[in-house]
């Protein structure tokens, strides 16, 4: 690669390709959850809409793996930024109640953390718009140890970022229902002991 930039950044760009790729390949096999994601938002959505936009997802996510550059990362940032408002409507029709659809069956919930992760991958992604990755091939040629430890870590990334969309909201949800923590003043003297 020229620019040693565009090998920083082709683990993100490509951690995001692997979850739009995943995300279209779940909406393929299991369009449900985005059906009922584009009610909640209050617009159209026949299985077959939604599983033309999986295969979009996937077709996009192979561009920046095989592909790399300009185009395939503008395409993917603009993908992410159609998330973000896609998400927020969902969010300002049904409050937190729906899912967002993302993953198929699997149940993101939508809410406001949700349309910041959009909104960050769209700005990471934009950012190869700049510093253009290459193909997946073309940064494993640069990789220390045949790019092993990159795909490991680019792998966990795209794992870690679909925990952020799946689990953390959960999480959110169930200590938001314990309410606030109340402390006796002997027992805070206690724990900072």
């Amino acid at each position: 690669m020229s620019d040693a930039s565009a090998t920083w950044l082709a683990g993100p760009v490509f951690a995001f390709a692997v979850l739009l790729g995943a995300a279209g390949a779940l909406k393929l096999g299991r369009p449900e959850g985005a059906v009922r994601a584009l009610r909640a938002a209050g617009l159209p959505g026949p299985p077959s809409a939604v599983r033309v936009l999986g295969a979009v997802e996937v077709l996009l996510a192979a561009a920046v793996l095989a592909v790399g550059g300009r185009i395939a990362a503008a395409l993917t940032a603009v993908a992410y930024l159609g998330f973000a408002a896609f998400t927020a409507r969902v969010v300002a029709r049904s409050g937190a109640t729906a899912s967002c659809g993302c993953f198929g069956v699997q149940e993101a919930p939508a809410n406001r953390l949700h349309v910041v992760l959009n909104l960050a991958a769209a700005a990471m992604v934009a950012t190869a718009v700049v510093w253009p990755t290459g193909g997946l091939l073309d940064v494993l040629a640069d990789q220390p140890l045949a790019g092993v430890p990159f795909l490991v870590l680019t792998g966990l990334t795209a794992w870690l970022w679909y925990v952020l969309y799946t689990v953390v909201p959960d999480w959110q949800e169930a200590l938001a229902a314990l309410g606030p923590i109340e402390w006796a003043d002997d027992d805070r003297a206690e724990a900072v002991r």
